[in-house]
């Protein structure tokens, strides 16, 4: 009889956890990729690496998030510039495939597609690192701007 109750409350316990999970009482349950404020990222190489080349990496990153053209440019910029190596490039390509879901993929690809060519396979091929899935159903418009080498799944 202890035993049959134990589990009972121990399946309402687990069944009220997921409800509060899934009910938007963490907002970051509700859309983690949507973010206003970077200080939770892990970018100390990036934003270091970013600063040897005249940027202030957390100040751009921001205005990016808060959909500044001129500020998801200046990333576009560093990211085919060569500046990010290691650690800065691996946190720099999820920032970028956070951005892509914060701004959409009409509103990314257009102000991608206004970059050079270099910069446009540069920032693909960061897209490539970071998603390590075929986004091309998912941001058809982005996806289409460049070549893609990274073999998905694999």
């Amino acid at each position: 009889m202890r035993n049959s109750k134990y589990k009972h409350v121990l399946k309402w316990t687990m069944l009220t956890s997921l409800l509060l999970a899934f009910s938007g009482c963490f907002p970051q349950a509700k859309n983690p990729v949507l973010v206003s404020d970077v200080s939770s990222f892990y970018l100390d190489d990036t934003i270091a690496q970013a600063k040897a080349a005249g940027v202030d990496y957390r100040a751009v990153l921001n205005a990016a998030i808060s959909k500044n053209r001129k500020a998801l440019q200046t990333l576009f910029g560093l990211t085919s510039s060569g500046v990010f190596k290691g650690q800065g490039a691996d946190s720099h390509a999820s920032m970028l495939w956070t951005l892509l879901a914060q701004w959409g993929d009409r509103s990314y690809s257009e102000v991608l597609a206004s970059e050079p060519p270099i910069t446009r396979q540069s920032v693909i091929t960061f897209l490539d690192f970071a998603a390590a899935f075929d986004y091309s159903k998912t941001y058809p418009l982005t996806h289409r701007l460049g070549k893609h080498t990274i073999p998905f799944g694999g």
